[in-house]
């Protein structure tokens, strides 16, 4: 095997793992990074997207996923306003003092204690230290485990997954071609160029067999 041989088993080989690669890539790596933010207000209120969060809000991370499987990497913000309920619930969750619930807070004072987010507690009991950041920290929990896209953004995203995949495998197919035309291209350049050289015929590897058929004619 000559250098003109080696050089184009070469070029195959390469050709053949850059398909490869692409087809992989086309299958399993050209999904999209999609991302989003929602301001949570309150437990058991929906959710409202937003480009970044308030100054003044908590943030979380979490990742969802559509009914169609598309992956969504959320940032969840905690609203003040939201801190403020669960303080103001859990500091008035002791038992015998339940009357100094507003009437409109009732049943958010129910929803609290039933989700396990506020507890009642005693004057004397010995964990209240730290007591409304446990209330907090058990609000952010459950929304993270029961957090999901409303329906309406859930079409949105699976749309966009669709687009922007299409497009990475187009791009990376214009890649591939582009890629293997120079490759091919500066390979035949290159050879003619040696073979012009060396005084071997284009369509032969060897100057020496060339000759040698001659003679033998």
């Amino acid at each position: 095997m000559n250098i003109f041989e080696g050089t184009r088993r070469v070029v195959k080989l390469i050709t053949v793992l850059s398909v490869l690669g692409f087809l992989a890539y086309a299958v399993w790596g050209s999904d999209p990074y999609l991302t989003a933010t929602y301001t949570i207000a309150g437990i058991g209120e929906t959710p409202t997207q937003h480009s970044i969060c308030e100054p003044n809000a908590v943030q979380d991370w979490i990742t969802v996923k559509t009914k169609k499987g598309a992956d969504v990497h959320v940032t969840l913000c905690f609203m003040a306003k939201m801190n403020a309920k669960i303080i103001a619930a859990q500091e008035i969750a002791k038992r015998g003092i339940q009357s100094k619930i507003p009437p409109d807070g009732q049943a958010y004072f129910d929803k609290l204690l039933k989700l396990g987010i506020i507890r009642l507690y005693d004057e004397t009991d010995s964990l209240q230290q730290g007591y409304l950041d446990q209330a907090k920290a058990r609000a952010r929990i459950h929304v993270k485990e029961t957090f999901e896209l409303p329906q309406s953004d859930q079409i949105w995203f699976d749309k966009q997954k669709q687009t922007i995949r299409r497009e990475n495998i187009q791009e990376g197919a214009l890649v591939l071609v582009g890629g293997l035309t120079f490759l091919w291209v500066f390979t035949w350049t290159t050879g003619w160029i040696v073979r012009g050289y060396l005084g071997i015929p284009m369509g032969k590897d060897s100057k020496f067999n060339n000759e040698l058929c001659t003679k033998h004619k």
